[in-house]
């Protein structure tokens, strides 16, 4: 990454189209304390915010959904149950002891918000279609209860009428929750479909960075040119 730089208002969706290689991925490392050797600033609700680990960033308010959901954003010998509220397990303990009912009513709460098909959340996690496991991976992130939402490639993998699904599932909750999304993708109509900004990253850097409506309209660098005049 060189000198990217990007602005964010609660509720709006920030979408980062580039290819494979491109710096993407690497960019949410940053944000989410993954590579706590990088420079810069990240200015947070008008304070400079020092990123030192993952779970720091959870602190603060940060959560990503990765690219790769079997490597990075399931535990595959755990049920469904415990891989949507793993990452947020803090907030369901009393003293010593785990609130299971609580617990239990969070991940019910989820699967209700974000339509995950699933005949009985203690079964196995590969028991679920892959779409259904890629939501549990969002609403793992969402219990967190994130205000930047940090959303890698989150339709990867699925087929189309299941990235519709998912695609309207995340649009609704961060706009009726007022947060903020940063959606990386390669794909144009999910650019068009989600975000009111658009990034587009090449060889570490932001070549272009507008609003959807005037990046869909101006010329691009070569990169991207012809990519958008549909």
């Amino acid at each position: 990454l060189d000198n990217v730089s990007m602005y964010l208002k609660k509720g709006e969706v920030l979408g980062i189209y580039g290819l494979l290689g491109a710096g993407r991925s690497e960019l949410f490392e940053c944000l989410m304390g993954m590579r706590p050797e990088h420079t810069g600033e990240v200015v947070y609700n008008g304070e400079n915010l020092k990123i030192k680990s993952v779970s720091d960033q959870i602190k603060n308010g940060f959560a990503i959904v990765p690219e790769d959901r079997q490597r990075q954003g399931l535990i595959q010998t755990l049920d469904i149950c415990k891989n949507t509220s793993i990452a947020s397990m803090r907030n369901y303990v009393k003293g010593i002891f785990l609130n299971n009912k609580e617990e239990e009513n969070a991940v019910d709460e989820q699967i209700k918000d974000i339509h995950i098909k699933v005949a009985d959340k203690k079964l196995p996690i590969l028991s679920l279609s892959g779409g259904n496991q890629q939501k549990v991976v969002i609403g793992k992130g969402i219990l967190t209860h994130p205000t930047v939402l940090l959303l890698d490639e989150p339709f990867s993998a699925l087929d189309y009428q299941t990235r519709l699904s998912v695609c309207d599932d995340i649009s609704s909750i961060i706009r009726n929750a007022q947060k903020t999304a940063i959606l990386i993708t390669h794909d144009l109509g999910v650019v068009a479909e989600t975000s009111d900004q658009v990034a587009v990253v090449y060889a570490g850097e932001i070549i272009e960075y507008s609003g959807k409506r005037d990046l869909f309209l101006h010329p691009l660098h070569p990169y991207t040119h012809g990519l958008f005049d549909s």
